[in-house]
């Protein structure tokens, strides 16, 4: 371990953390005229060549003989190309809207303004940060923490830090209710929602509050973004993640049309649209894109603000992420199935057209399953879904999937990556399809939390859905029989062997995603979470307390902290120091920043690193020092989320 000098400034040591996907935090600038019509002549072209592909493969193509696998073949090719067009169409300009400049001290025309944290059971390691950041906002506001936990913790919590506490006799209506609840409480012309592990940016208030200066105004939302970059949607070691592309792309192109919708979290609402339209909506459980609908029906305006102004924990697993897909998908059903955006009146053809696109999204999987499930059925039945020579076939494809690779590329600003979008079509596959039927029988459905924080006590590993499994089963089976047709082993014949070969190609890519799919499901590291706040790593000074132990008296050591969070701290102690026993009481003060956290604790861990002679040290921290706690939670968020948290040498 290295020598730490106390004496010197605290600020003066880096820290070796980073809080999140930092280099794709910023939305890309607006495009240059001659830019923005070289992508639409792009654009342009690559619908005229899917709509003429599909129009020669209807016409010319389709193998009538073997209709019941040709015409499934091409639906799935056309709704390929139609949510092409839609996709198209909702990017066709993402940068129609110009900030206003931010607001300071004061709200727009003296508009009173609050903070609503909702909570359920999401435990103090994940609510303080976000009450402390919320806490910090200006200009001046109100914080509220709605507990539908009804937690004496968390009421002590709210009391310590200054924060507002509500709870309500029942939990009817889950988040929904909790909000309409607190509408009928909090007085506040504006409410900025958040969800209880998103943390503000300082300026999440003064960016976006001055869009209320139109009266018209119903909500701003800003994007999604996650300070856990290990999370299961991350990719690529560059803060990348699967919903890059939808909070960064798609809803801002929503602002040409006036349809972006509230996400549930990370926004802010006029408190008299919800009042227009009953409140909240509590008929599905997706209570943020029906409440829009109805706002949008009403006539009401919403604005996506695209800059990241705050950061929460995204799924860390694959029962997370599948819940968090499902509710998703099954509420939108729901909302589509209630007030289908085709025919339901107040709707401008801009905003059906954009309600279309998000609807049409999540029935994305069934084309999934079906490109999987048709070149296992060529290669085991030897029907070819078409009569044209396999070279015009290629040469069409060809130019087909390049135009549709660039095109998807130009238009999604780099939040769009081939190997990840294929991975992860396969990933949403169980929970899309299922919830996709809702809208077949629409129901009553209850809200799902997704877990934040501890969900076990070891790294279990979570198991690989049946679908997966079956579909991996269909391509070993379809592989090992093509192998055996084309050795004449078999009585099926193909009709060549180059279409043979492709069959097989396209049956292995499948094979090769959905391997990769069932590797992420399984892996350990994806497994159920242990800790019960996020860890941070860092390389700070820090000074361990205790009294007792052998030969009594007070004692004292000079650490390194490795890692930390509001749980707890791991740290390592320099060979020949003193350590206390397991058990003990401590005390640490972290130098992280200008000013030292001070914190009490226990020892739960202590290990001898071997031949170093150094020891590592795992200290949980004791309950109720709330103060402390918020002033570590805005020491490690202190510079903003969208900085790394590397301070300023002296």
């Amino acid at each position: 371990m290295r020598e730490v000098d106390l004496s010197r400034p605290p600020h003066s040591v880096p820290l070796a953390t980073s809080l999140g996907g930092l280099e794709l935090a910023d939305a890309p600038p607006p495009r240059s005229p001659a830019a923005r019509s070289a992508v639409h002549a792009l654009a342009l072209l690559t619908v005229v060549v899917t709509l003429g592909y599909l129009g020669w493969r209807l016409l010319f193509t389709v193998n009538w003989s073997g209709w019941w696998l040709s015409v499934p073949l091409f639906l799935l090719e056309a709704h390929l190309g139609l949510r092409m067009i839609v996709t198209i169409v909702e990017l066709w300009d993402t940068d129609t809207i110009d900030p206003p400049e931010p607001v300071s001290s004061l709200a727009p025309a003296g508009l009173r303004v609050a903070v609503l944290i909702t909570t359920y059971d999401e435990g103090p390691e994940v609510l303080l940060p976000t009450v402390t950041a919320a806490l910090g906002l200006s200009p001046a506001h109100e914080t509220w923490i709605l507990d539908d936990g009804h937690r004496p913790q968390v009421r002590a919590m709210a009391a310590a830090l200054g924060a507002r506490y509500l709870t309500r006799p029942d939990n009817s209506h889950a988040k929904a209710g909790n909000i309409n609840h607190a509408l009928g409480v909090v007085e506040a012309d504006l409410v900025a929602i958040l969800d209880a592990d998103h943390v503000p940016e300082p300026d999440f208030l003064n960016h976006t509050l001055g869009y209320f200066e139109d009266p018209a105004v119903a909500l701003v939302q800003t994007p999604q973004e996650f300070y856990n970059n290990d999370s299961f949607i991350h990719s690529g070691g560059d803060g990348f993640h699967e919903e890059q592309f939808f909070h960064r792309v798609i809803m801002p192109g929503k602002n040409r049309c006036n349809a972006a919708f509230w996400c549930g979290t990370n926004a802010v609402l006029r408190v008299a649209a919800l009042d227009y339209v009953g409140g909240v909506s509590t008929s599905t459980i997706t209570e943020d894109m029906h409440t829009t609908l109805r706002l949008h029906k009403a006539g009401w305006r919403t604005v996506h603000h695209n800059e990241v102004l705050a950061r929460g924990l995204a799924p860390r697993n694959f029962a997370e992420f599948q819940t968090q897909r499902w509710r998703w998908g099954a509420g939108a059903m729901q909302s589509v199935a209630m007030e289908n955006p085709l025919v339901s009146s107040g709707l401008t053809p801009g905003q059906r057209i954009m309600y279309l696109g998000s609807a049409l999204s999540w029935f994305d999987s069934w084309r999934t399953l079906g490109f999987h499930i048709v070149p296992a059925v060529v290669l085991l039945t030897g029907v070819a879904p078409l009569t044209v020579p396999f070279g015009q076939l290629l040469a069409a494809l060809a130019v087909v999937h390049l135009l549709h690779m660039s095109t998807s590329r130009v238009m999604s600003r780099g939040r769009l990556r081939l190997r990840s979008t294929l991975l992860f079509e396969v990933l949403k596959m169980p929970a899309n399809i299922s919830s996709s039927l809702i809208y077949l029988r629409p129901r009553k459905l209850s809200f799902e939390v997704t877990p934040k924080g501890r969900t076990g006590t070891g790294r279990s590993r979570h198991s690989v859905p049946v679908m997966i499994k079956a579909l991996i089963t269909l391509d070993v089976v379809a592989w090992a029989w093509a192998t055996a047709t084309m050795a004449g082993l078999t009585p099926v014949g193909y009709p060549g062997r180059l279409p043979a070969l492709a069959g097989v190609a396209w049956l292995l890519i499948n094979l090769t995603f959905l391997a990769l799919a069932a590797e992420r499901i399984h892996d350990a590291g994806f497994g159920s979470e242990r800790r019960a706040g996020h860890r941070v790593g860092l390389s700070v000074p820090a000074r361990v307390a205790w009294s007792g132990g052998p030969g009594g008296g007070d004692h004292g050591v000079t650490a390194m902290v490795e890692d930390v969070s509001l749980a707890g701290a791991g740290l390592v102690v320099a060979a020949g120091s003193p350590v206390p026993e397991v058990g003990s009481e401590v005390v640490l003060t972290v130098f992280l920043g200008a000013v030292p956290v001070t914190l009490t604790g226990f020892i739960r861990k202590s290990t001898d690193r071997g031949s170093s002679g150094e020891h590592s040290l795992g200290i949980e921290f004791s309950e109720g020092q709330w103060r402390d706690l918020s002033r570590l939670a805005n020491a490690l968020f202190r510079a903003g989320l969208t900085s790394r948290l590397v301070p300023v040498a002296a």
